[in-house]
């Protein structure tokens, strides 16, 4: 095992913050986030109002959900997702690995409305991850 990059806890927070680099399929146009680490967030990756509107995401539905506010209804998105080094080189391409992704390209993934910019439980599990809490910092592995 080898260690690709880590990151150290955001003291004030409280919260792993990994850099994501999100791409608009048709346009190309990408930026890099940095994201709230979530297991509790069922999805791939949840961006804010303000990304999803200087990306111009290509929308591709609606849907609905139950958080701790109750039920929820939000926008799907479609976008490119790499986790990066603070230097922005590509560390992990993220894939869709939904079941019932029609799509040929796999490297396109569902991103959803969210209040803040957000990776969820499909993004982490297809990395390798080890924290150390002693020391405040999670690496990703290859």
């Amino acid at each position: 095992m080898n260690i690709l990059n880590g990151w150290q806890i955001d003291k004030d927070l409280g919260v792993y913050r990994i850099p994501i680099r999100i791409t608009n399929p048709e346009t190309k146009l990408s930026l890099v986030k940095h994201c709230l680490f979530d297991t509790g967030f069922s999805g791939y990756l949840g961006l804010d109002n303000e990304t999803n509107s200087v990306l111009n995401l290509p929308k591709i539905g609606q849907g609905k959900g139950i958080t701790v506010k109750g039920l929820i209804e939000y926008d799907n998105y479609e976008g490119i997702i790499e986790i990066v080094d603070n230097n922005q080189k590509s560390l992990v391409k993220i894939v869709n690995i939904d079941k019932t992704n029609e799509r040929s390209e796999k490297e396109v993934v569902p991103i959803q409305d969210f209040e803040i910019p957000i990776i969820g439980i499909k993004l982490i599990r297809q990395c390798s991850w080890l924290i150390l809490s002693e020391k405040d910092v999670i690496f990703i592995l290859k």
